[in-house]
């Protein structure tokens, strides 16, 4: 009984203790016409991006993992081809850690130029993020973090900005 005991915790140490790894990496560059989704749902984290529209790719260079918490960073150029509302690029990102009581939603509309570097760490103790974006459009900021217990909301932030920008952002909750 010992024997299998033993063997039994020498098995649990090896194994992940979440169950899941997830390590991506992106890099591209080009013209033409982008569309990209990234859905995780897991655990206490949930994370979407999605993106389209004519561009010129000067530069996509994207890390994802995921291993008891999630790690994102991105740095993004492009300029827009698009003539059009619909054909201008569209981004639109949402970050959410239950176990912290955070949302991030960060959204680009009819963008015609974008230079943006961006770094999420998270797991279930902290959400750390950061931004530093230049842009010609609109972009949306909206920020909550609510008391895990309560559900009441104790802090809150909602930005539109139109026009040619340069943010410079980071927020750390624990």
């Amino acid at each position: 009984m010992f024997r299998k005991m033993l063997l039994l915790a020498v098995l649990l140490t090896i194994l992940p203790v979440n169950g899941v790894d997830i390590n991506m990496h992106i890099k591209a560059k080009g013209v033409g016409h982008k569309n990209h989704e990234i859905n995780l749902d897991y655990k206490y984290l949930a994370f979407k991006d999605t993106g389209r529209g004519d561009v010129i790719l000067q530069k996509e260079d994207r890390e994802l993992y995921l291993n008891g918490g999630l790690y994102h960073k991105m740095d993004l150029s492009l300029i827009s081809m698009g003539d059009n509302r619909t054909s201008l690029w569209k981004n639109s990102e949402c970050i959410k850690n239950y176990e912290v009581g955070a949302a991030i939603h960060l959204s680009y509309n009819d963008v015609e130029r974008l230079d943006n570097s961006e770094f999420l760490k998270t797991n279930n103790k902290t959400l750390m993020h950061s931004i530093s974006t230049k842009f010609s459009g609109k972009m949306g900021i909206d920020v909550k973090v609510v008391n895990t217990t309560t559900k009441h909301a104790i802090f809150e932030t909602h930005e539109k900005l139109i026009g040619h920008f340069k943010i410079e952002r980071e927020m750390f909750v624990k």
